[in-house]
């Protein structure tokens, strides 16, 4: 597509002003998230401990996100609520999300405005309030910085976006195969140490200020599992054999090694199509789920350019109608009962057929913790 240098702040200013038409449109919405970030700013500020029973049920994840509840509460006024405010944070970083495609892509516009305008992450960003922004930036920006022969900083990026969410932790591999380090037992060790740096501070800060016991803070983070009665797999298990928190703990640890073993043993050259692979595959066997989950497959989908544009409609189409379904769209419960289901197994069989495609082998070599050829 041909540009000029002005072209990426047109697509930034036209997707700012939709951004804050969407933030508009949302003041008369609210959802359970949304409430659980008022409970969380507010506990900061009244100096209460919401761990292990308040945030395993509302915020499942280190208490680093529970500070930003907290100043947008303190400076939020009746026009400009806490609400307001966050999804204002949250926008912001997903404009520099765009920036960061438009670096990453070469400067290439079109994918840009694709990224830019795609209902998903705008929805997930500015209706449904998610701060999924947040660790997909930096994420990115720890790529670019990569790219840039930086080493240190990336993993002080990385740190910080686990701590935020630690969803980060199950895309490290493709990271540390994009630095081209030997893997010494002296570098595992200060990679593992500079990644820790966040999450132990912030949890050790807010230890001794609220009285919080790390452990309890610690089982939080490992236990949540997401909501497993709506998606793939885990609903056909649910249906089954009911909510058995101990078997599906256990399947989450299952699917957590699976995931591990098939980025280990993915032969894609580029980190985005490795982590873009990785992502499906968690849609595929996830046992645990949320809409807000989409967010973060687009920019990776777009940066790995692993996809057909009949096929990227397809998936895009079915996201958009599975997130429509669970914001309330009123259409008969048969339907919305049967399109994450269908979503699911679109996203199933395009992985299938896409890691077949680029080499059936390693595929097979990608599930085998006991093949011991290279």
């Amino acid at each position: 597509m041909q540009h000029n240098k002005n072209t990426i702040w047109l697509i930034i200013i036209g997707s700012a002003l939709l951004h804050g038409l969407i933030i508009y449109l949302s003041i008369p919405f609210t959802n359970y998230d949304l409430n659980s970030w008022r409970i969380g700013g507010e506990s900061v500020l009244k100096g209460i401990n919401i761990y292990p029973i308040v945030a395993l049920r509302n915020l499942p994840f280190l208490p680093l996100f529970l500070y930003l509840e907290a100043f947008a509460l303190i400076i939020s006024s009746k026009i400009f609520t806490q609400i307001i405010i966050l999804k204002i944070i949250f926008s912001f970083f997903n404009l520099c999300v765009i920036y960061l495609i438009y670096l990453l892509s070469k400067k290439n516009a079109y994918m840009t405005a694709l990224y830019a305008f795609n209902p998903v992450s705008l929805l997930v960003t500015c209706f449904h309030g998610q701060f999924d922004s947040l660790p997909v930036f930096l994420i990115l920006l720890c790529i670019y910085l990569i790219q840039k022969r930086r080493k240190t900083i990336p993993l002080l990026i990385l740190s910080f976006a686990i701590t935020l969410k630690t969803w980060p932790v199950l895309f490290c591999i493709p990271l540390f195969r994009l630095m081209k380090t030997k893997f010494t037992i002296r570098y595992i060790i200060s990679s593992l140490t500079l990644l820790s740096i966040f999450p132990i501070l912030c949890t050790a800060f807010y230890t001794f200020f609220f009285h919080a016991n790390p452990l309890l803070i610690a089982k939080v983070v490992i236990s949540y599992g997401g909501v497993v009665t709506i998606w793939g797999l885990s609903k056909g298990l649910f249906l089954l054999i009911g909510k058995n928190k101990i078997l599906f703990f256990v399947l989450k640890l299952l699917f957590v090694v699976i995931l591990f073993v098939f980025q280990i043993r993915n032969k894609e050259k580029s980190v985005f199509s490795q982590i873009y692979f990785a992502m499906v595959l968690f849609f595929v066997i996830t046992t645990g789920f949320g809409i807000q989950y989409f967010y973060w497959i687009i920019p990776f989908a777009l940066l790995s350019k692993k996809f057909s544009w009949y096929v990227y409609g397809a998936i895009f189409c079915t996201i958009v109608a599975t997130y429509l379904s669970f914001m309330g769209v009123y259409i008969s419960p048969l339907i919305s009962e049967s399109i994450p289901l269908f979503t699911w197994a679109v996203l199933t069989i395009y992985f299938l057929i896409n890691i077949r495609s680029y080499n059936t082998k390693h595929l097979l070599r990608s599930f085998s913790l006991f093949n011991t050829k290279r």
